[in-house]
This record gives structure tokens, C-alpha cells and sequence, in this order.
């Protein structure tokens, strides 16, 4: 389905992408609350608003049960140009300014004004260039804010999940559901924790998290394998 352009007629909180989105927050905020973590030490809302461009009050209002609408989750081009330009300053600490930004990615220095200003959108490859110049991904001009609230969450669902399994908890509706959060510190103390827990020579639950891993669909378990050998430092990090 093609992203709807925003600043178009208000949808209602109950349409089917901003429902996804508000299931799988309820779904990770639950599965939090049964690991006994606090739910502000395991989601930075902070975080996630950087790098979303989402608000982080909407971000809140999401992990918190409430309602949000289609335009609260997806910020037009040129609102998530001035949310970039405002988060990605120079070294100095001062903005860039329109002349600079002209300058780094190939257009007039009114054309960045216009962009800046919503009278212009630019195409794609002014895009690309503006999304390498402030350093995000590709596609952060044109990626949903669903599809990007769960790309930025998938790092700490790895690790709720990983933590479930080490407790003897039923995982696969959280395999189920994919990405959903990125990492803490809160969270990979419990992990370690909980792995230090269970590595004493001859404990019987070595056996069993290796059966469990090993009956986890192969992409699953090859990203559950990835995700220990992380917490245990086992990965080596590239020159």
C-alpha cells in the first residue's frame, strides 16, 4: 500500500497500520512487564525519537496504551528536514546552514529553503544526498513511521526475546512478531545476569536452552546464537 501523503484528511487511531504498530508496542510492554524490568530502563524513548523523527511524546503515548493517529507516527518530508537539521548539527553545536547544506549535497541554497520551508519536495536523489549529508539510512525521507518505530525497536526485542528464553518463558509469540525495540544497558545486565546464572559446569539448564535454540526455526536461531555470543562478548569487533 503506497504511504499516504501527510497533511491529508485526519485518520482515526483504529486504521490498520497505526493498529499494528500500537500491537506490537502493547505486545513488547508486556512482555517487559513480565521479565520484571521497568519499562522507562528498557525503551529510550529519547532514542527512538532520534531515530525516527517521531516525536517522542507520540513514541510515550504508544508504550503508555494511548491512541495515536496516522499523521502523529508519520512527519512529512520537510518536517523530518528540519527534524534532521535541528538533531544533526555541525561540531560546533550550530545548525548548518542553507547555504552549507546547498553546498554538501548539489542544490541552490533556495532550494533548501524551499525544502525547508515545505514548498518543495525533493526527488530521489537530492534525497539520498540529504540523508547522506545528515547521516541516516536510506529511505528515512520516504520509510513509513511504523515500518521505522519497528527498525529502530528490533535491536532490544532481540534481547527481551533472548531473556524469555533464558528464563524458561513461551517465546514463540515474541518470535512471531519480529523486531520490535532497541537495546539498554538495564536489559543486557539482566541478560549477562541471567546467563552467568546458568553456566556452571554440569547445570542441566545448559542442555536445555541448547535444545530450545536448536528447535527455533534456523533464522531464528542463527539470530538468538548471534545475540548471546554478543552479551557474552564473544564477537569480535571489525578494524
Amino acid at each position: 500500500m503506497p504511504e499516504q501523503e501527510i497533511g491529508s484528511s485526519m485518520e482515526a487511531p483504529d486504521t490498520p497500520a497505526v493498529q499494528d504498530v500500537a500491537a506490537a508496542a502493547a505486545s513488547l510492554r508486556a512482555e517487559i512487564a513480565r521479565l520484571d524490568l521497568p519499562l522507562d530502563d528498557v525503551i529510550d524513548h529519547a532514542k527512538i525519537a532520534y531515530e525516527t523523527a517521531i516525536p517522542e511524546a507520540t513514541v510515550r503515548k504508544l508504550f503508555a496504551g494511548e491512541p495515536v493517529s496516522h499523521e502523529d507516527l508519520n512527519q512529512s518530508f520537510w518536517e523530518r528536514l528540519k527534524f534532521l537539521r535541528e538533531t544533526r548539527r555541525r561540531p560546533d553545536g550550530k545548525v548548518y546552514t542553507t547555504s552549507e547544506i546547498a553546498t554538501e549535497v548539489g542544490a541552490s541554497k533556495e532550494m533548501i529553503a524551499k525544502l525547508l520551508s515545505g514548498e518543495r519536495k525533493a526527488g530521489l536523489d537530492l534525497s539520498a544526498s540529504l540523508e547522506t549529508f545528515f547521516g541516516v539510512d536510506a529511505g528515512f525521507f520516504t520509510i513509513s513511521g511504523g515500518q521505522a518505530l519497528l527498525a529502530a525497536l528490533a535491536p532490544t526485542a532481540q534481547r527481551v526475546e533472548l531473556l524469555s528464553l533464558l528464563r524458561g518463558r513461551d517465546v514463540q509469540g515474541v518470535a512471531a512478531r519480529g523486531g520490535l525495540t532497541d537495546g539498554s544497558d538495564r536489559l543486557t545486565e539482566a541478560l549477562r545476569a541471567e546467563i552467568a546464572g546458568r553456566t556452571h559446569v554440569g547445570d542441566p539448564d545448559i542442555s536445555e536452552i541448547a535444545m530450545t535454540v536448536r528447535s527455533l526455526p534456523a533464522g531464528r536461531r542463527s539470530s538468538v546464537l548471534g545475540t548471546i555470543k554478543s552479551v557474552l562478548g564473544l564477537v569480535k569487533s571489525e578494524d
